[in-house]
Formats: structure tokens, sequence, C-alpha cells
């Protein structure tokens, strides 16, 4: 089944990806493992899907000062290298 039109948006920077005209009913999107299915079956339609894949800094898994932080990205691959 096809999905209902959407907006497709790909930032390359952070600050970017705040620029939607329809933030409420956007969605982001990462790999598309399960929204792209969810469109397809129109379990969900959103007006905007933002893909983040290009946005650098969002895949790394760090630490400082005792706080983790868990990029939006990160991988089982990234927090197998910090291992």
């Amino acid at each position: 089944m096809i999905s209902q039109s959407f907006e497709y948006l790909a930032p390359d920077t952070l600050g970017r990806r705040c620029a939607c005209s329809h933030p409420a009913n956007a969605r982001f999107w990462q790999a598309g493992m399960s929204l792209i299915p969810l469109m397809k079956l129109r379990l969900t339609a959103p007006a905007e899907v933002v893909d983040l894949g290009r946005v650098p800094g969002l895949n790394g898994i760090g630490e400082s000062g005792g706080v983790v932080r868990i990029g939006a990205l990160a991988t089982h691959h990234d927090w197998k290298a910090r291992l």
C-alpha cells in the first residue's frame, strides 16, 4: 500500500532539524525500520519525515564526569566498540 504524501527533510545540522513547519506531526527517522512499514499500512501519517542521518555527532557514546551520553543514532556496534 502507498502511504499518504509527506514532506521529507534531511537537515545537516542539529539546529536545522527544529525548523519543521508541523512539529507536532513530524516524525524523526533514523533508519526507517519501523516508521516506513507503519506509513505503508497507514497506521501513521506524518506531515513531515525528518531524516537525522546527516546530522553529525548523533552517533557517539561518551562518558564525562560520571554521565553517560548516548546519541540518537548510536548503534549496538558503537556500544560494543566502547567495551
